[in-house]
């Protein structure tokens, strides 16, 4: 089994990069509740818009950062505007410097209603950060100590409260974590090259 691995060095905290990043979109000083993937059903946006509702009701400091784009992206957009929260919503759209918007990022959210293995968790977890994320996922994404799963069925308003417990916290490194459970890149990589190099010798 080769497991779909990332270039953890690239994810792994970093504090300089967190600054950066929270000066460029004036997130001083804000909770950052984050999330990455294709506006698709599949990832329940609206439930998503459904729980920042909430939260910005108890923490009006609270921003929803959004990475990705889609079909259902308007449609999203306009019930952020209904509910009155657009301007506290970043729609960044495709990156290629997610590595990076992950620092910025307090805790990470996913709602899906169904996933295959989403490589984002591992990617957040190699940021650091604290994942709530639905029980439809696999629990093999469990890489670290940093994932809770929440039933659907909760609620947002459940959700929210879980959020926003959960946000405060020390950021750590987890490499050794992710390199160890096997989905760094440079290990995957080295293993695979040796195992051919022995198919060869013997061949």
């Amino acid at each position: 089994i080769v497991n779909n691995a990332i270039n953890t060095e690239h994810f792994v905290f970093n504090n300089d990069i967190r600054t950066k990043i929270r000066t460029k979109y004036n997130l001083d000083n804000k909770i950052v509740i984050g999330h990455v993937g294709s506006f698709t059903y599949p990832k329940n946006h609206e439930f998503l818009i459904d729980i920042f509702y909430y939260i910005q009701n108890i923490k009006p400091n609270a921003i929803l950062l959004l990475i990705g784009d889609g079909l259902l992206r308007e449609r999203i957009e306009e019930k952020a505007i209904k509910l009155g929260i657009i301007d506290k919503i970043i729609f960044t759209g495709v990156r290629s410097d997610t590595h990076e918007l992950y620092q910025a990022m307090d805790i990470f959210v996913m709602p899906s209603y169904y996933e295959g293995f989403p490589v984002t968790l591992v990617e957040a977890q190699a940021s650091g950060l604290k994942c709530v994320v639905s029980s439809t996922i696999t629990k093999e994404t469990k890489i670290t100590d940093l994932i809770s799963f929440l039933n659907l069925s909760d609620g947002p308003r459940a959700w929210s409260n879980y959020i926003i417990k959960s946000a405060n916290y020390s950021r750590e490194n987890k490499y050794s974590m992710i390199l160890e459970a096997g989905f760094d890149i440079q290990s995957v990589a080295s293993t695979l090259q040796t195992f051919y190099t022995e198919i060869s010798a013997k061949c």
